[in-house]
């Protein structure tokens, strides 16, 4: 009798926690809020107007030809933000054409089948929409992913943390009116696209979300990745090897980031949109 009180109790409890988005962490005198990121869509090039999204990945604005970026011009974004670096909007259609042409799409079905999950955790959270001092710990998720109607994972799951998660934290993080600015951090991100699997990493990477009241949100997953990573892993997977000249030839042109002695820049600027919904992490 006291082992099914005790399980049904467990159960209540487990079903009050999935009520709320926030709980309390007294350790840092505030709230902690998990979020999924629920969505990816790849820039594959400007907008009808001009505007290019992304995001500002090294702090300065190149309206004209510089050698500390390899003379490539930033982009302006949507809202008249200057200084927008995404380099890879120019070379991800060609990657993306031969895995079957809709990006978007590929990556979906890797967040919804649970092969590309990652969590934010915002620690000692004093106000969503204002906050000195908050701490971000990055995992990657692992665990069954219910998807809604809309064909997104629906809110308020709760995730493993992968036993492959490096651990990541960020600290002194602000949020600015409802702007979440987290900066930077390395992080290695395992794709599953079709019969394309490969690791990649994601170098000083930077993500602005503009949360909303529950702690869903939207915004931009900006980051560097090495030129020579890319090559090897298309000459490395047979779904991806026939691109392998076409990319080369692009490649030797596109680097925005990371100047080298000869010239050259090692890395290529990518932007991301992104989208996240609450979540749980058991522990």
């Amino acid at each position: 009798m006291t082992g099914t009180v005790h399980s049904v109790s467990a159960r209540m409890l487990a079903a009050a926690l999935l009520l709320f988005s926030a709980s309390c962490d007294d350790a840092a005198g505030g709230d902690t809020y998990v979020v999924l990121i629920s969505e990816m869509r790849m820039v594959l090039g400007p907008d009808d107007d001009g505007a290019l999204r992304g995001m500002d990945l090294d702090d300065r604005v190149d309206d004209v030809a510089s050698p500390d970026t390899c003379n490539k011009l930033d982009g302006v974004a949507p809202d008249g933000t200057p200084g927008i670096d995404n380099q890879f909007s120019i070379l991800g259609g060609l990657v993306v054409s031969q895995l079957g042409g809709n990006a978007d799409a590929l990556i979906q079905s890797s967040i919804n089948d649970g092969r590309l999950l990652i969590l934010l955790e915002l620690v000692g959270v004093d106000d969503l929409t204002n906050d000195e001092d908050v701490t971000v710990r990055i995992h990657v998720g692992s665990g069954p992913v219910d998807v809604g109607t809309n064909g997104r994972p629906e809110p308020g799951q709760s995730f493993d943390i992968s036993e492959m998660s490096a651990p990541i934290e960020v600290r002194d993080v602000r949020i600015v009116d409802g702007r979440i600015d987290i900066r930077p951090f390395d992080i290695n991100v395992n794709v599953d696209i079709l019969q394309a699997m490969f690791t990649l990493t994601l170098l000083e990477s930077r993500i602005q979300l503009d949360l909303r009241e529950d702690s869903s949100g939207s915004g931009i997953l900006g980051a560097g990745v090495e030129s020579a990573e890319i090559l090897d892993i298309i000459a490395n997977d047979e779904t991806l090897m026939p691109t392998l000249t076409a990319v080369r030839a692009v490649l030797r042109g596109l680097g925005d980031l990371m100047p080298n002695a000869i010239g050259g820049c090692d890395r290529v600027s990518v932007g991301i949109e992104i989208d996240v919904v609450p979540a749980f992490i058991l522990r």
